[in-house]
């Protein structure tokens, strides 16, 4: 009995269909069924196990393949090659012309990095369809594109000139897409790119351009020609003025405007636009006296507009009747006006209206005030505008500082600013903060710590009655302090230099008293001044009876003051002086207890 079901089991693992989904039969892809009670489901990307029939397929789907969930269905596949033979479309997006095709194709293929360099080539072998493609020599195949071949089928080969123009990726959606992803890769046989020179357009003269006559002259002729041009080439290459027009019929007609921009949506070509102008007959040259339009302009004679206090303006038009007319050097502005324009606007080629504008104005000033944080204070400044030569000569008057900046060749603009004196004590500007600061050690005058000495008798030996002096001195310091302190900041400004208040730092000393019967040591710190005196007594056996005394000066403070002034300084700032005094403030004083 269990022999059964193993027969029946087997007979869906022999089970095996294949799929061509391509014209090239090395694609196929292997549908094959296997019991899920005997097989595990191996990871996508394992090998056929038919490696001899199938060595390059691997396993890229699994699906149930029946009700009861009892087989399922392995689907094999093979990366593909050679696809270039099978997955391409041709369409004519420039304006249905042949000579400039667009080849898009598909490619399956593995999940990875895929894209390709902008530029490359088409990496197609051969192409059938109902064009030929003309080899360079032949007849009319100088420049390599497609031309019609009356309706009969050739193979012609690779279209060399098309290049990569863009590409994208996308998830193909189906059995493959566990490995495999959809490429479509776009290449343009780009206008232009037949042209020898790369750059003149002379490939596409005998289109795309049109004809007007602007002014009533019918010799006087103004052609636009539009064409296409790689963009690679267009956007770095301009064409000079009053070159030739290269359009058969118009050759005295020369470029007097060229515009540039993008053509396509996959930005591979530039559409330039090229005005010729000119007399299709006569005299090649451009005729002078066809043109009347003509501008004299006086650029920036005006101060900035926010410095106008009134603008007034006139325009005088007078009638002309022949281009002799349009001499415009001569021209003047109404008396006590600036003249600002005179131009000639034509008509026709006889005919036209020359005007004058001018202008008289006022100027005025700005003023306004701004934060100065060296000077912790609103600074007021004013800004005028003068003339370029004015602002060469501009000089600042005690007490303010000028930055004078021309903006063209006629004005200046000056700004000033003068801040406020506030030398008067009451007016100075002053802000607490925080600092840090040392305050050295004080040793008290009176009181507990203060320091005591005296003398004492010495009984020598013991039991004798001969005595001796030995010193004796106590004290006890007040510690010093380190940290952080009250402190006022004092900023003023004035126009003439300041007198520079001193300051006096803290400084202690140390007290050293040598004496024939001891030594009196205190380390540096504040004190007062003191007078010491003694004598080695009368039965010393190595001085006998000597006197002595010894004065010692006072520090410059006895403790620490309230405040201390610790800095100032006083620098040039702004047409005048900057002034800045620190104080600092004692920290509470602690007993020596």
């Amino acid at each position: 009995m269990p022999a059964v079901p193993r027969q029946t089991s087997q007979a869906p693992q022999r089970q095996r269909t294949r799929v061509y989904p391509t014209p090239k039969i090395a694609d196929v892809i292997i549908r094959q069924s296997f019991e899920t009670t005997r097989t595990a489901i191996p990871a996508y990307g394992t090998a056929h196990p038919d490696t001899t029939q199938y060595p390059n397929h691997k396993l890229v789907y699994v699906r149930v393949a029946d009700e009861q969930g009892l087989y399922f269905e392995f689907l094999y596949a093979a990366d593909r090659s050679d696809q270039e033979d099978y997955n391409y479309e041709i369409t004519y997006p420039y304006g249905g012309e042949i000579k400039y095709p667009r080849i898009t194709r598909k490619y399956v293929l593995p999940r990875g990095d895929n894209a390709l360099a902008l530029g490359s080539a088409d990496p197609g072998d051969t192409l059938t369809g109902l064009y030929e493609y003309l080899q360079p020599g032949e007849p009319g195949g100088q420049f390599g594109y497609l031309q019609p071949s009356g309706g009969f089928t050739y193979e012609f080969q690779a279209i060399t000139q098309a290049t990569l123009v863009a590409q994208s990726e996308r998830p193909l959606g189906d059995e493959l897409n566990g490995l495999y992803v959809e490429v479509t890769r776009v290449y343009d046989v780009i206008p232009g790119s037949e042209d020898p020179t790369s750059s003149n357009g002379f490939g596409q003269v005998d289109n795309g351009y049109t004809v007007e006559r602007p002014i009533q002259d019918k010799n006087w002729v103004r052609l636009t020609w539009t064409l296409e041009l790689p963009r690679t080439v267009a956007d770095t290459y301009r064409k000079d003025n009053f070159d030739q027009c290269p359009i058969s019929g118009y050759a005295n007609l020369y470029l007097v405007s060229e515009s540039i921009k993008s053509a396509d949506d996959q930005n591979q070509t530039s559409k330039i636009v090229r005005v010729y102008e000119g007399n299709i007959v006569g005299d090649a040259a451009i005729s002078a006296a066809s043109v009347i339009g003509k501008s004299r302009e006086f650029p920036g004679k005006m101060p900035p507009e926010k410095f106008l206090s009134y603008v007034e303006t006139r325009t005088d038009m007078n009638r002309i009747l022949s281009p002799e007319d349009i001499a415009l050097d001569s021209v003047s502005a109404p008396s006590g006006m600036l003249l600002l324009n005179s131009k000639v606007d034509p008509e026709g080629t006889n005919s036209g209206n020359r005007s004058i504008t001018a202008t008289k104005y006022e100027a005025g000033s700005v003023s306004g005030k701004r934060w100065d944080d060296n000077l912790r204070d609103y600074v007021p400044y004013t800004v005028s505008v003068v003339s370029s030569d004015d602002g060469i000569n501009y000089v600042e008057t005690p007490g303010e500082q000028i930055e004078v900046q021309p903006i063209n060749r006629y004005w200046s603009i000056v700004t000033r600013e003068a801040p406020r004196e506030t030398a008067a004590p009451q007016l100075v500007k002053e802000y607490y903060t925080s600092m840090a600061f040392t305050w050295p050690a004080v040793l008290p005058m009176a009181g507990p710590g203060a320091l005591v000495w005296d003398g004492l008798n010495r009984r020598m030996p013991r039991g004798s009655d001969t005595y001796i002096k030995e010193l004796f001195y106590q004290f006890t310091l007040r510690r010093a302090w380190s940290g952080i302190c009250k402190a006022k900041v004092r900023i003023w400004w004035q126009k003439s230099a300041p007198i520079v208040n001193p300051i006096e730092a803290m400084q202690p000393t140390e007290i050293h008293v040598l004496w024939p019967i001891g030594v009196i040591k205190v380390p540096s710190c504040l004190h007062g001044s003191y007078d010491f005196d003694g004598t080695t007594g009368d039965n010393n056996p190595d001085y006998g009876p000597i006197g002595f005394e010894m004065h010692v000066d006072a520090t410059n403070y006895t403790d620490w003051p309230e405040s201390l002034l610790i800095s100032s300084k006083n620098e040039p700032y702004k047409g005048g002086f900057r002034s800045e005094e620190v104080i600092i403030y004692s920290p509470p004083k602690y007993t020596t207890a």
